[in-house]
């Protein structure tokens, strides 16, 4: 038996280094690929005029990266909601806003074991905090995913006969079935899951609360392709007004830097995507610019939102 079992330990561990290995490749890889795209790039970089209507348009982006952050929050609130009444919405905001900065530490994962942590100080049991996290990351990129086909259906639109008006009903259909098939998987106890889950069956979200955090979803990529099309119209002077495609092209971008759970924060991988995304409509300068900025961004709206939460959590514990 003994021996069996570390036999098993010992494919695992050789699964889990070739998987290792492979994760660190493609990360590898996208870095090199971004680093070549801006070395080809930079020279065609955009010049900033930096006055007061620059210093407002990067402003109001900040603000709207901002709100992105809240509303990520209050959709872990309406999943926790669905398990009780551990944490008030404020409460649960501030939390996933003070652990937001743990995406940039390698592995991609450390701002859901901080969420983790600080829930439990707050006597959410473990098994909560797993399940709504694995909700509220397969709801984001499920319509994320869904943004990406919903932008590649409008642009070779002529070349589809299917209407493009069935799409929406098939995300609401998606979203009433999707309480029936929780039952189902918590009959198939896969193991992966019940590992992600704590061991503890799935309970599925009531449909009003999925309806919202899809919404909310779907709004939150809807605000980062506006926030594109204000950096480019704005900061570089060039025309982007077709906020749905930059919209698709972020979710696409977003959807590639996710799933990559070793690069920090998606760095490198996501903006070798948003760059090349971009660089079908924009000079490559200006794409190579947009993405760099709004990096910047991101990583400002994060950083800030750490210190505010972490500065007003040690207060009020004292």
């Amino acid at each position: 038996m003994n021996e069996s079992n570390s036999i098993k330990n010992g494919e695992r561990s050789k699964a889990k280094v070739f998987t290792t290995i492979i994760k660190s490749i493609i990360v590898i890889a996208s870095v090199l690929y971004f680093a070549y795209y801006l070395k080809g790039s930079i020279g065609r970089f955009p010049s900033i005029d930096w006055n007061v209507k620059t210093a407002l348009i990067f402003s109001v982006c900040f603000f709207l990266y901002c709100i992105n952050m809240i509303i990520a929050g209050l959709n872990w609130s309406l999943l926790l909601n669905e398990y009780g009444d551990f944490l008030s919405p404020f409460n649960a905001i501030r939390i996933s806003l003070l652990t937001q900065f743990g995406k940039y530490l390698p592995g991609n994962v450390g701002h859901h074991l901080g969420r983790l942590y600080m829930a439990a100080k707050h006597g959410v049991p473990k098994f909560v905090s797993l399940q709504t996290i694995f909700y509220e990351t397969l709801i984001l990129t499920g319509t994320g995913f869904f943004v990406s086909f919903l932008g590649f259906l409008l642009s070779k639109e002529r070349s589809f006969s299917m209407r493009i008006e069935i799409i929406p009903i098939l995300l609401l259909l998606g979203i009433i079935l999707f309480p029936f098939f929780v039952p189902l998987v918590n009959r198939m106890r896969i193991p992966l899951l019940l590992k992600i889950t704590g061991g503890n069956p799935l309970k599925a979200p009531k449909i009003y609360a999925l309806v919202f955090v899809v919404f909310f979803d779907l709004l939150t990529f809807l605000i980062s392709g506006l926030l594109l099309s204000l950096i480019i119209n704005f900061a570089f002077h060039v025309p982007a007004n077709d906020i749905l495609f930059l919209t698709y092209v972020f979710a696409s971008s977003w959807i590639i830097g996710y799933l990559l759970p070793g690069a920090p924060a998606g760095l490198g991988v996501r903006d070798a995507a948003l760059a090349t995304g971009l660089g079908l409509q924009f000079d490559p300068g200006i794409a190579l610019a947009t993405t760099i900025s709004f990096r910047i961004i991101a990583t400002a709206g994060d950083g800030f939102f750490f210190l505010i939460t972490l500065v007003t959590m040690k207060k009020s514990e004292t």
